[in-house]
């Protein structure tokens, strides 16, 4: 039999080979006493009908051993003994599984032979001999002789009997279901060594344990194994008997147990997992080398992850959580594993489920073309990837990878009401450094952590007070916090051993240092965030805009018309308003509501990366270098040494001394506006009719639908005459910004010129800001820079880049920070 056999494929060659060699073990344990003393027996020959008769009148308690047709021509024609016949028949499964004791079997023996009741006389005989001789086989000789039909008187020798037997506990992680193969263990105390143990699933010999040793009397262990590999999916009853030599069979109920429908599952493939409310799924992966590994992703709902070896322990355990990657991974115990490559997984779920798995220990996806393949191994500059082709090592710098780990799926902290704190950042698994700011009268938390790799992952914390003072804590145990600063350091071993801290900073407050004094300017949702920020980067400042505006007003005001857009072009459907018309451009129309409120929200942004929507706009000449502008340039059709020969890092720094501004965020508006690659002809002076004119930043661009290229014609009538165009005259103080704009280095820097007026003097000074005009001085509202709702997500990203670049996010950066009236309680999500 092959080793690796698919569950649920009946091999019928197996099956037959068990029950020939059962067959021939019971027959050689029954019959080798009576071998002992017994000669030829002269064969009594039956008349056709009593043949008949006697087997029709057996086949009431016992299925027949052959075809009815082929004993009664045998007995008939004196080619089988009566004898023979009904030793078959009364130590035939179906005659023992009916467990009657000695006065039952006598009474049957005699009605099979004659169809009549025995008489006293009868019942004492043989009583008698079973008195005399304990086995039954001695009793069916000598009653056949008494009645004429066993020939030749068989005298038998000492039979075994079974006088005790128990069967151990079995142990089945999901019972009733049952995979692979079910251990069985049996202790029996016997009088001598001929017996024989059968396992059977559903009335069908399965295995064969014949009695070995010559130790009556001594208590054996007896193991058996049932195969489920060979069986179909579905319900079997378990049976262990134990025949003995005495003619006897002593049945012992194991129980009922379901098989299930395993789907298989390669190593470089993935499958897609559908599983309803109470149900389970069952997988049959290979193992990698010698281990069993299994990546879940795409997990929406709740699911219970079980890695199973073939003797029905579970070596590993998970718990989905909705969204999160998952992994279940464990080494395999090849001494339980009767030599199979595989092990199996159930999947079960309270509610409807759907996941993604892959038996890999990751996913590795292609940076080339974007093919995902299964991770199996990583080394330091190497990946090992498995395909339908087989499995090769491949570049890691070529790869993206996702492997769990080490890495959490869970990271909760529960106040004392058993409500969730809100840290910061909100969880990812790929983030090490949280933060929590609580009140003085929050004296103890709980956490609550689940690994990405389940049980295959251990997890350790400690708590770390302002004093150093260190000590362990334990998993929905409460721990005490000290005043000031506490710090709960989450230590992660991965399966492979892999080690990973995660902090999670507690201020209770007050702070020892009094930074308390600065977070209080703020609502409490801001104040985690802005603790975490600081505890990064100590030398940032923020600062509260009170903006005395009610935050649905502002939600409202943004979702009139043209004022937010999005790029339906690449934009999901569920981002552009209904009905919405093209306000620019081809693809240029109004952002749905939920979609205003997530970028309008502060609450959003205040990671290390975003909070440059807030950096304060005048030029810090210690942290603005021309080096961090290279950096923002980098790759885009300004960077140094482009083909058109134009110094732009020199302009851009022209601009910021002129102008009093930063050049990241002129740099990234610049990017922003004209596109990376400039695809607009207003960066290169060639839009049609215009020719010569620039507009780098896109000033007075404003839509006009009833013409093609309506918004960039009017950036560029702008960059030529000014706010009055229709009028071909330049004012004196549009002169002061350089009009017309008919070089690189006048669109750059009068356009610098024009934002420090129009924005930056007056208080925009500001990324968000400038995409939503808070100033109440000239109408809120109304002079706002931008449409496009993500200018300041997007333009923040690349001014955090050119700080990055140049290892200058240490130094003192600003930061201005709006804060509404009547926010909701929690910000708006990432849209749908």
């Amino acid at each position: 039999m092959n080793p690796v056999s698919k569950p649920g494929r009946i091999h019928l060659e197996m099956i037959g080979l068990i029950a020939i060699a059962a067959s021939v073990v019971l027959l050689l344990i029954v019959g080798r006493s009576l071998l002992v003393s017994r000669t030829a027996p002269t064969l009594t020959r039956l008349d056709l009908s009593q043949a008949e008769a006697i087997v029709e009148r057996a086949s009431q308690f016992a299925g027949d051993p052959a075809p009815p047709t082929v004993w009664i021509q045998r007995l008939a024609r004196g080619q089988a003994a009566v004898y023979d016949y009904l030793l078959r028949v009364v130590t035939s499964y179906d005659y023992l599984e009916s467990q009657g004791d000695d006065d039952r079997f006598i009474r049957d023996v005699h009605w099979i032979a004659t169809g009549q009741e025995p008489t006293d006389d009868d019942i004492m005989n043989a009583d008698t001999v079973l008195s005399e001789t304990g086995s039954r086989l001695a009793c069916l000789a000598d009653m056949l002789s008494r009645l004429n039909l066993a020939g030749q008187t068989v005298q038998p020798a000492v039979p075994t009997r079974l006088r005790t037997l128990t069967i151990d506990e079995i142990k089945i992680a999901n019972a009733p279901e049952v995979v692979g193969q079910l251990p069985i263990a049996a202790e029996a105390r016997l009088t001598g060594n001929e017996a024989v143990f059968q396992l059977f699933a559903n009335g069908r010999l399965r295995q064969a344990l014949p009695v070995g040793g010559d130790m009556p009397g001594v208590l054996g262990e007896y193991g058996m194994v049932w195969d489920t590999r060979i069986e179909t999916a579905g319900d079997y009853r378990l049976v262990l008997l134990v025949r003995t030599s005495d003619g006897r069979g002593e049945f012992m109920e194991i129980g009922t147990y379901t098989v299930p429908q395993i789907r298989q599952i390669n190593s470089y493939e993935s499958k897609e997992i559908a599983i309803g409310a109470d149900q389970a799924v069952w997988l049959e992966m290979p193992l990698i080398g010698e281990q069993g590994q299994l990546m879940v992703v795409n997990s929406k709902g709740l699911a219970l992850l079980e890695m199973i070896d073939a003797f029905n322990s579970v070596v590993a355990d998970n718990e989905t959580t909705d969204g999160m990657p998952a992994a279940l991974r464990a080494d395999i115990d090849h001494s339980v594993q009767d030599g199979s490559a595989s092990c199996y997984v159930r999947i079960s779920a309270e509610s409807a489920a759907r996941l993604t798995v892959i038996a890999a220990r990751g996913l590795a996806a292609s940076k080339g073309d974007g093919q995902v393949f299964g991770l199996l191994d990583v080394s330091a500059d190497q990946v090992l990837v498995s395909s339908a082709a087989g499995s090769s090592w491949v570049p890691l710098a070529d790869y993206t990878l996702t492997d769990p780990t080490a890495l959490l799926s869970r990271l909760e902290l529960v106040l004392p009401n058993g409500n969730l704190a809100d840290i910061a950042l909100s969880f990812d698994y790929d983030e090490e450094f949280f933060a929590l700011v609580v009140d003085e009268s929050i004296g103890q938390l709980t956490y609550q952590v689940q690994a990405m790799e389940g049980s295959a992952a251990t997890i350790t914390a400690h708590l770390i007070n302002e004093s150093g003072l260190e000590q362990p804590v334990l998993s929905g145990q409460p721990f005490a916090l000290q005043l000031s600063e506490n710090r709960l350091d989450l230590e992660i071993t991965g399966f492979d051993g892999t080690q990973r801290t995660v902090e999670v900073n507690i201020l209770r407050k007050p702070h020892s240092g009094g930074y308390d004094q600065t977070l209080d300017l703020f609502p409490n949702d801001y104040q985690s965030p802005l603790w975490r920020l600081h505890l990064l980067y100590p030398s940032w400042q923020f600062e509260v805009f009170n903006t005395a505006i009610d935050w649905t007003d502002f939600i409202q005001a943004q979702d009139e018309r043209d004022r937010s857009l999005v790029n339906a072009s690449y934009s999901p459907a569920s981002w552009v308003e209904a009905d919405s018309p093209v306000y620019d451009g081809t693809s240029w129309k109004a952002a749905a509501t939920p979609v205003i409120a997530h970028f309008a929200d502060p609450r959003n942004f205040l990671d290390d990366a975003q909070i440059f929507q807030f950096e304060e706009m005048s030029f810090n000449e210690q942290a603005q270098t021309r080096q961090g502008l290279e950096a923002i340039l980098s790759g885009t059709f300004m960077e140094p040494g482009n083909p058109d020969g134009i110094d732009y890092v020199g302009i851009f720094m022209d601009a910021t001394r002129t102008a009093n501004m930063s050049p990241y965020y002129l740099a990234a508006r610049a990017i922003q506006e004209m596109g990376s690659q400039g695809i607009s002809p207003l960066a290169h002076g060639t839009l049609d009719g215009y020719e010569g004119f620039y507009n780098f930043y896109n000033i007075g661009s404003t839509p006009d639908t009833s013409v093609a290229n309506g918004a960039q014609i009017n950036g560029a009538r702008y960059a030529m005459f000014g706010r009055n165009a229709d009028e071909q005259e330049i004012t004196p103080e549009e002169a002061e910004i350089l009009l017309p704009w008919n070089s690189p280095q006048k669109a750059i820097v009068g356009g610098a010129l024009w934002i420090a007026a129009r924005y930056v003097d007056i208080g925009q000074d500001t990324l968000y800001l400038q995409k939503f005009d808070l100033i109440a001085e000239d109408g809120l509202y109304v002079h706002q820079y931008a449409q496009n709702i993500q200018m300041a997500w997007s333009e923040a990203w690349n001014t955090r880049k050119a700080y990055a670049a140049m290892g200058l996010l240490d130094q003192g950066i600003g930061f201005s920070i709006p804060v509404f009236d009547n926010m909701p309680a929690d910000p708006a999500p990432w849209p749908d």
